[in-house]
């Protein structure tokens, strides 16, 4: 408390702080003393502190109050059961949050420096292949997808797809009930070649809405959920996937497939998650350096080169 009121140094001539709780009760310091020990029982129980933890109470219950004190700038707390009142608004949990916050904040202010921007760029640059070697190695393992025909879904009527190791041909056939065996390309006895392949289509772009005879069954979820590959020879593929991870793979990995980009959220998703947990870790070493927002200016070149060297 002495701390917190700054007790003890002489005032400040500049000084705007201003509480005025401190001016409406008569013992002013003994009222702000035993509000700060009912905060700090009550941190204590929501911390679940033991007999060892007294020491992080207090810093818990000290943040507590600089946090109300703060806001004393801006809101002013006229009496002592006010100031008790803001004082029990601010949870243990609450602090916490704002600490991460606060650390979270000093750690990435390190990625608006120009260096660490090249840095991120050069390290997205490695991981956009890792990512796209996993979405074809998801399309080489294959997956199961509903069969659809003009009247809906076929009941049991699974389809197994996935593409052959050198990449160049889809491989598919009727899958039983078991959706845990994984047969390989070679037991399939359908294959269309990729360089057959005119588009990749979604939505409600697929032949295959236009071929469900009900409209009932072309919902925006199937929609959102299907994508085609659109033949040379006029016929096409269809796809209708059984989940948001499976549509999001298959799309992206046929588009690398077919020379384009990936577009999915969830593949730029991953991407950003490993080049920012990459970035973490190589700046490691300078966490508690300030890293300059841009580099420094190089000197001009000294007017000549003859250098000398003490014995």
């Amino acid at each position: 408390v002495v701390e917190l009121l700054k007790v003890g140094p002489a005032p400040s001539e500049h000084s705007t702080d201003y509480l005025p709780m401190l001016y409406a009760v008569d013992r002013e310091f003994e009222e702000f003393f035993n509000v700060g020990m009912q905060l700090a029982a009550r941190t204590w129980r929501e911390m679940d502190a033991g007999s060892g933890d007294l020491e992080k109470v207090m810093v818990v219950v000290r943040k507590q109050i600089e946090t109300v004190l703060t806001q004393s700038t801006t809101r002013r707390h006229e009496t002592m059961d006010a100031f008790k009142a803001a004082l029990m608004s601010v949870s243990y949990k609450s602090v916490m949050a704002s600490e991460q916050k606060d650390l979270m904040e000093k750690h990435f202010a390190h990625f608006k420096a120009d260096s660490v921007r090249e840095l991120k760029d050069k390290v997205r640059r490695q991981i956009h292949p890792l990512v796209a070697r996993q979405r074809l190695s998801l399309l080489q393992h294959g997956s199961y997808f509903p069969h659809y025909n003009s009247k809906g879904k076929v009941k049991g009527g699974n389809r197994f797809y996935c593409v052959n190791p050198t990449n160049t041909a889809i491989h598919y056939g009727d899958g039983g009930t078991d959706e845990g065996a994984h047969p390989s390309h070679d037991q399939l006895p359908n294959k269309v070649m990729l360089s057959e392949v005119r588009e990749l289509v979604t939505g409600a772009a697929c032949p295959i809405f236009s071929k469900l005879k009900s409209e009932k069954k072309r919902s925006d979820e199937m929609a959102s959920m299907t994508f085609a590959l659109l033949l040379d020879n006029e016929e096409s593929i269809d796809f209708v996937a059984p989940s948001r991870f499976t549509y999001s793979c298959w799309t992206d990995g046929l588009r690398l497939l077919l020379g384009s980009e990936a577009v999915n959220k969830e593949t730029k998703s991953d991407i950003d998650t490993l080049v920012n947990m990459e970035l973490q870790v190589r700046l490691m070493d300078v966490e508690d350096v300030s890293v300059p927002a841009t580099a420094p200016t190089v000197p001009p070149p000294p007017s000549d080169y003859n250098f000398s060297v003490a014995e």
